[in-house]
């Protein structure tokens, strides 16, 4: 079985050089389009020390990276070297996971084949936009918090810097608050009282809304019920042929503002 599973890591590590060298060669490093935007605030940062906008503290981690870069007067392909480590320790945690969840390589080399050879997944190693480091931290962390067996305090400090991390990742990253107390709420149900647990999620959820309710009102270019306005099915695609009389103000882009709309 040791062996098997060292063929798999191996011949996965293979796939994912290759897909990798095959994108980075079709591709290149790309630095337009959201990618502007990092870098026009590690540049604000390098240059003025803050970011136009608090809402790009929720980017901190590619825009550090950008910073870094301007630091150490180094090319682009430092940052790429940093997604590629990502995720290749993302994938490598996967199969392993999935290898020790279900006591069977050939369900572990199959589904780690699929997430190598997701090229919409894959792809965006080589652009300076969020979504390669937010997705290969989502994978690791989900991975070890779907792993812990009991909850201690080491735990939960563990688990605490990753969910800090995926919200100065990718706005999205705020997401993972709820969904991991909801989880942890059920996971330590015999070892703490059900008061003590609802105190604590409750406590959770209310800091999530109130963070949210600012995330969304900070601007920043996000206009949280621009989509619903317009009708987009995928970002930034508007389907609506005609919007609406609705009467909308500023404070529309807020937890209420969404819910009266």
């Amino acid at each position: 079985m040791l062996r098997k599973k060292k063929y798999a890591r191996f011949f996965l590590t293979g796939m994912w050089l290759f897909i990798q060298v095959y994108l980075l060669m079709a591709n290149g490093i790309k630095t337009d389009a959201e990618a502007g935007r990092i870098i026009r605030e590690a540049n604000n940062l390098f240059t003025e020390n803050h970011f136009s906008n608090p809402i790009y503290f929720s980017y901190f981690t590619e825009i550090a990276l950008v910073y870094i870069k301007l630091k150490l007067n180094t090319g682009y392909g430092f940052i790429i070297a940093i997604h590629l480590l990502a995720n290749i320790t993302a994938l490598l945690i996967f199969y392993n996971f999935l290898y020790k969840l279900y006591s069977a390589s050939v369900t572990a080399f199959i589904a780690a084949a699929i997430l190598v050879l997701c090229f919409p997944y894959q792809n965006y190693n080589t652009y300076l936009y969020t979504e390669s480091l937010f997705f290969s931290i989502s994978i690791i962390f989900t991975c070890y918090l779907l792993s812990v067996k009991k909850f201690t305090g080491r735990e939960i400090i563990i688990i605490s810097f990753f969910l800090l991390l995926l919200c100065c990742t990718r706005p999205t990253g705020i997401i993972f608050l709820p969904a991991t107390v909801v989880y942890v709420f059920f996971a330590m149900a015999n070892r703490y009282s059900l008061a003590w647990r609802l105190t604590i999620s409750t406590t959770t959820f209310v800091l999530f809304l109130l963070l949210l309710n600012y995330a969304m009102g900070t601007g920043g270019g996000i206009d949280i019920v621009r989509p619903l306005r317009e009708q987009h099915v995928i970002c930034d695609i508007p389907t609506a042929t005609h919007i609406g009389d609705v009467k909308t103000n500023p404070a529309d882009n807020s937890i209420v503002g969404l819910f009266t709309y």
